[in-house]
């Protein structure tokens, strides 16, 4: 699965480009800040005091708290009119929504900020607000939108020569078209992933940024075994492993390890697949991650069921179920569930392969109903959104009529009282002349 690792280090990034007019260091305790806000008089000061607050806390976690301190910083400096803080404030509150889940509040608040970054000639924030914006687009699976602003970021990004802005885009925009492809089954979206990744991974190793090598490598690998394409999957995982090992990255090691194996597995190399899958359970052991420990025993069930070795895809299917149904891992539960329900069929006990097969359907309809409530909340905030921007659309074209009306009114008023002057002065000097 193609996953989205660069985008919230991108956040921060170009976060920081909208703060510069921040007079605290993000190092400052908050508890002294909160202190100087208690005496801060309502100037500009106490909305940059304010906007730290937030984003402090917010970096913390604290999400209602930071979203009171953001609302604070935002109305104070609307009724200021210093944009720049209605710019961070702005921000700072579409961040707090998108990472709520509230992505109808995200767009609105990201598209504010965009309009006054527009209005004051801030081209970074432009960039930042149209990678926000795609970024809450590809959350709510409109990639074409989502593409279309992550596009729009990475030009002007292109323009300010900032390769670490335009790899982190790369991977957003190859991230993107994987998804696209799961939607659509579109081999031409995967192509597109790994040349944008392949344009990511250059930058990374022109920076050398190790970390950030492994992760886009990692994507390149999963794109290759959704293609099928094993063979270039498993020397791309190989790669990455050793880059893991050097760095003693152990949930790298681990979930490159379980890829592997994945590989061997669909290659028919069982007993290789077995070695990986263990070595990643025994990481998964050690840094006590459940949910990497449960998938790793359901990836050596799988394994064992393709060598027809039974009682071992028991063993490990039930060890695997018994940590997911903890956690409530549901796709891990649904995956075991009809290995389980397969391996008692193979056995011909089909009383046990009956009862693995119904609770396969609950789960499987669990999660067919959660994510169709998912799709149904995200198209209602979409029309909701869509409609709300409609609405302010009309408004103000409204308001330009009645602006261009009076203008009107204003200057029909003016000809007119030139035309009365002159008809005065003209009489006036007719008065004179027949004198």
């Amino acid at each position: 699965m193609i996953r989205n690792y660069a985008s919230g280090k991108f956040f921060i990034l170009l976060f920081i480009v909208l703060l510069p007019f921040c007079l605290f260091s993000q190092r400052s305790p908050i508890d002294s800040l909160e202190n100087i806000l208690k005496t801060a008089r309502e100037d500009t000061n106490k909305v940059n005091i304010l906007i730290q607050l937030s984003f402090k806390i917010l970096n913390e976690g604290g999400y209602d708290k930071a979203l009171g301190y953001a609302m604070k910083g935002k109305d104070l400096a609307e009724k200021l009119g210093f944009k720049n803080g209605m710019v961070t404030s702005y921000s700072d509150i579409g961040r707090i929504f998108k990472n709520q889940g509230d992505y109808t509040q995200a767009l609105e608040y990201y598209f504010k900020t965009l309009k006054i970054c527009q209005e004051i000639g801030n081209k970074k924030g432009v960039s930042y607000c149209f990678s926000a914006i795609g970024l809450v687009y590809e959350n709510i699976d409109d990639y074409p939108k989502a593409l279309d602003f992550l596009f729009k970021a990475l030009t002007m990004e292109e323009e300010f020569k900032n390769k670490s802005n335009m790899g982190m885009l790369f991977t957003n925009i190859g991230i993107t078209y994987g998804k696209l492809n799961a939607d659509v089954r579109n081999q031409d979206n995967y192509v597109n992933a790994l040349a944008f990744f392949f344009k990511a991974l250059k930058i990374a190793e022109e920076t050398g940024n190790v970390k950030y090598i492994t992760t886009i490598n990692e994507n390149i690998g999963s794109v290759y075994y959704e293609q099928k394409d094993y063979s270039l999957a498993l020397e791309t995982y190989v790669k990455t492993l050793k880059i893991f090992e050097d760095i003693g990255d152990k949930k790298g090691m681990q979930s490159t390890n379980l890829n592997t194996g994945l590989v061997y597995s669909e290659q028919g190399d069982y007993d290789k697949a077995k070695e990986s899958l263990f070595r990643a359970l025994k990481i998964a052991e050690e840094i006590g991650d459940k949910s990497r420990i449960s998938e790793s025993f359901g990836a050596i069930a799988s394994n064992y069921f393709k060598q027809k070795k039974y009682s071992e895809v028991i063993t490990y299917g039930n060890k695997s179920l018994a940590i997911a149904k903890e956690i409530g891992l549901l796709g891990e539960i649904q995956k075991v569930e009809e290995i389980l329900s397969n391996t008692y069929g193979q056995t011909n006990n089909t009383t046990q392969a009956l009862e693995h097969y119904k609770k396969y359907i609950i789960v499987h309809d669990s999660i067919f109903s959660q994510e169709n409530a998912k799709k149904e909340k995200e198209a209602e905030m979409k029309f909701n959104y869509e409609k709300k921007q409609v609405a302010e659309k009309i408004e103000e074209e409204k308001k330009e009529a009645i602006h261009i009306e009076r203008a009107k009114g204003e200057k029909n008023m003016l000809y007119s009282c030139i035309i009365f002057i002159s008809l005065i002065a003209a009489f006036a000097v007719y008065s004179y002349r027949r004198r």
